[in-house]
């Protein structure tokens, strides 16, 4: 009787339990990947927010006050304020910050210049 139950025992642990544990490890491991992933592209996306965020204020602050006090805010003076403000994300937002955004995204240029958009209308409403 006490073989039989052994063998049983045995039976059950080889062919159901040593694969469901590998099968669970596997899933785990992939798990801690895809989050460990996750949360380095959430940390990049958020720096190179933080630096469109940075660079508009800073346009703002330096050549689009200025021109709004002297009354030359033109059109052409607010395509300009933009192309700086994008040129100056552009160098604050390092290469893997850029490839995190594409891969989140697809195109990294569209992108930016929503955020930047998106960065000059919370900043004119506030």
């Amino acid at each position: 009787m006490n073989d039989l139950l052994f063998n049983v025992i045995s039976v059950v642990v080889s062919s159901v339990l040593i694969p469901l544990i590998t099968y669970l490890g596997l899933k785990l491991s992939t798990y801690l990947k895809t989050k460990t992933k996750n949360e380095k592209l959430q940390k990049l996306l958020e720096s190179a927010i933080d630096s469109v965020s940075l660079a508009v204020a800073s346009i703002m602050q330096t050549y689009v006050k200025g021109l709004k006090a002297s009354g030359n805010f033109t059109k052409e003076a607010q395509i300009e304020a933009f192309n700086k403000a994008k040129e100056k994300a552009l160098q604050l937002i390092n290469e893997e910050g850029k490839n995190a955004i594409k891969t989140l995204y697809g195109d990294f240029n569209e992108w930016l210049e929503a955020q930047i958009e998106a960065k000059v209308q919370e900043l004119k409403k506030g």
